[in-house]
């Protein structure tokens, strides 16, 4: 039996994430554990929650997912500066990582949020398929939240469809459900898939599927079942999970209220013009009869254009009547524009609104500290170059490359190092300029 050693933790008086480390003297080796300080007093309860774009990553590490935490608080208010963790466990003996580790730390900025990057495991040859969690953590009050990111065989494909995808939730109507498998864009016979139902909001809407895997056929089409409705009106995902290749696909069925009075779905993006990867909040207020709110109802987001973001297609979103049902969409690389649509579930009414995604463009601006030095052929002047896009962020890693001409005709001017100069965190890249031995202008 092991001998085991104790000792005691005394925390401080600051909220966060404290890593405590113990190392054996004879061999040097050691192990870690976190411990998590919560704030003393919760001012309001806060609510963490996790998104993962896409969703889905492949198991030869070619495919990266953006994993954002959110932590709000009062009137859904963002909760900046609260220290987040995030880890990784899953049903995969290969699970990916934050760059390297199952661990990752980050402070909430100013909309709440910790974004990080996740990693298949790719090269490991244990990599195989599966479902990996994320959870995340805050350190203020602990509270967390959780996304499951599905690792798959690189090249399959599967997508899930509903016909009709819109019935009535009397417990009596029907859908015929069926998925197509393909592989690098070829029919994948003789794979087995499994149909799911889960029910985003509220509880119990899903009604029911068969229990019974089904087989693609030579088309890498699976024959079609039978899902059967509940009585409950709501949005109900259905996955088809191909377990084999670790392939999954999604569709969403609207059950529809035999009462409803859901007339209209008005959509607001805030901003509707944003840049290369910004944000905008998306909200849908659903409305009856004379513009009044319907409560409770599910909205399910879909986005279509260029300038959609990979894997971010669907969200499913309780309204409450007052607060609209509200979604981030983070826009991607391309510039361009994506439409986001809105669909209720009481009565399919919908509604869309357009977001335009700027490209990002660069300015320079360059100071010269002193701006004003002797014409000795000694004397120098630090050089800054500033790059910044338009929005606002600084280019860090920029390569800079500075040329010095004559501000008039005649002035010789003195030199800057050869070769170009990276900029920092800041965006800034500082050269030295050595005067000549002449009085002048150089720009």
């Amino acid at each position: 039996m092991a001998d085991a050693t104790y000792t005691s933790y005394t925390s401080s008086a600051t909220a966060g994430f404290c890593t405590v480390t113990a190392t054996e003297s004879a061999h040097g080796t050691s192990n870690s554990t976190v411990v998590t300080q919560t704030a003393a007093v919760a001012a309001t309860t806060f609510h963490t929650s996790v998104s993962a774009v896409p969703a889905t990553v492949t198991t030869d590490g070619s495919i990266t997912s953006t994993i954002t935490a959110t932590v709000l608080g009062a009137g859904n208010a963002p909760v900046p500066g609260d220290q987040v963790e995030l880890t990784v466990a899953g049903t995969s003996a290969a699970c990916g990582t934050f760059k390297g580790s199952k661990t990752f730390f980050g402070t909430t900025n100013s909309s709440g949020q910790v974004p990080a990057i996740y990693t298949d495991a790719g090269a490991v040859p244990a990599a195989t398929p599966g479902a990996c969690v994320i959870t995340a953590t805050e350190a203020d009050q602990g509270t967390s939240g959780t996304a499951t990111v599905t690792q798959v065989l690189a090249g399959y494909t599967v997508t899930a469809s509903a016909s009709p995808a819109t019935i009535v939730a009397n417990g009596t109507s029907t859908s015929a459900v069926a998925a197509t498998v393909l592989q690098n864009g070829a029919d994948a016979a003789g794979i087995s898939v499994l149909f799911t139902a889960t029910p985003a909001f509220p509880a119990g809407v899903c009604g029911t599927l068969p229990a019974t895997p089904v087989v693609t056929d030579a088309a890498g089409v699976t024959p079609t079942v039978t899902y059967s409705s509940s009585t409950i009106p709501g949005f109900c995902t259905i996955t088809a999970t191909a377990a084999a290749v670790g392939g999954v696909g999604t569709v969403a069925l609207d059950q529809t209220s035999t009462t409803s009075t859901a007339t209209a779905v008005s959509v607001n993006a805030n901003p509707s013009t944003i840049n290369v990867g910004g944000t905008s909040t998306v909200s849908a207020t659903v409305t009856g009869a004379a513009g009044t709110a319907i409560i409770g109802d599910q909205v399910h987001f879909t986005m279509s254009g260029t300038a959609c973001p990979t894997g971010g297609t669907a969200t499913l979103k309780p309204a409450n009547g007052v607060t609209p049902a509200t979604t981030t969409f983070t826009a991607g690389r391309v510039a361009g524009s994506c439409t986001v649509t809105a669909t209720e579930a009481f009565s399919g009414q919908s509604g869309s609104t357009t977001i335009t995604v700027l490209p990002l463009t660069y300015t320079v601006k360059v100071a010269a500290s002193p701006s004003a030095i002797t014409g000795n052929g000694v004397t120098t002047s630090q050089v800054t170059a500033t790059v910044t896009n338009t929005a606002g962020a600084a280019a860090a890693g920029d390569s800079d490359t500075f040329v010095v001409t004559p501000a008039v005709p005649g002035t010789t001017c003195g030199s800057v190092g050869a070769g170009a100069v990276f900029a920092d965190g800041a965006g800034q890249a500082t050269i030295t300029y050595t005067s000549s031995a002449n009085a002048g202008s150089a720009r």
